[in-house]
């Protein structure tokens, strides 16, 4: 069995690196070398070798990361040895929400990376309703505040055995007002997804849906690890455009 670095290190080789150098051609294309995107990513001391990488492609720089990690402990050590913004320390799910301003302040991102599984994963019921409900909040304000002409956002987590209700994702998302948007449709997407395949089919769908809801589009690919200590790590992303 693969260790859950090397199949990261193939995630970030095949998917994500490819899709960040792109959006920067496509966003940035005057600057050929040494872009400088604003990102915002989840990450820690321990794991930041995958932020280095990034850097060395030379679309961002360490001045222009803004890192989130889910512990004082976590925050105070990334604070004294790396030249970066630490946005919060603790879960992001269970505060972003009512903290949404100091995220705000330092909007528009060039690059939105939500690393779920880069935080303590917990065994806790409706993880990945919770996770994609905040993700909603912070389209909402990026959407808000966006000047370019879009950005590129990466979503990644665990599948684990736990069910992933779309009827509560609809719940959540639909208390969140958007003029002229009717409510997300879940009809089409599995109503309690148990299974890998369906868990990504009601992502997919629902990932579509809020970009549409919030005036952006963009072609989202993913990709699905092989199982790893009982869970997969699935990542969706894309390159996101303002719709006008």
């Amino acid at each position: 069995m693969a260790s859950i670095e090397a199949i990261r290190s193939e995630f970030l080789t095949d998917l994500w690196l490819p899709l960040l150098i792109e959006g920067g051609k496509q966003f940035y294309p005057n600057q050929r070398k040494n872009k400088k995107m604003k990102m915002f990513v989840f990450t820690d001391e321990e794991v930041y070798g995958e932020v280095s990488e990034i850097i060395s492609s030379r679309i961002t720089c360490e001045e222009k990361v803004y890192a989130w990690t889910d512990t004082l402990i976590k925050a105070s050590r990334l604070q004294t040895l790396r030249p970066i913004a630490v946005l919060g320390s603790s879960r992001f799910e269970d505060t972003v929400i009512e903290n949404i301003e100091s995220l705000l302040e330092c909007m528009p991102f060039d690059i939105v990376i939500f690393d779920f599984s880069r935080q303590v994963l917990q065994q806790e019921p409706d993880r990945l309703e919770k996770e994609i409900g905040c993700i909603e909040h912070v389209l909402r304000a990026q959407r808000t505040v966006i000047i370019n002409e879009g950005f590129v956002f990466l979503y990644t987590t665990f599948l684990d055995n736990q069910t992933l209700s779309c009827g509560k994702i609809k719940q959540s998302s639909d208390r969140v007002h958007v003029d002229e948007w009717s409510g997300l449709s879940v009809t089409a997407l599995p109503t309690n997804a148990n299974l890998d395949e369906e868990k990504m089919t009601a992502i997919r769908g629902i990932i579509s849906q809020l970009l549409l809801k919030h005036k952006c589009k963009g072609n989202l690919s993913d990709k699905i690890s092989a199982n790893w200590d009982g869970k997969k790590l699935y990542s969706i992303c894309g390159i996101i455009l303002r719709r006008v």
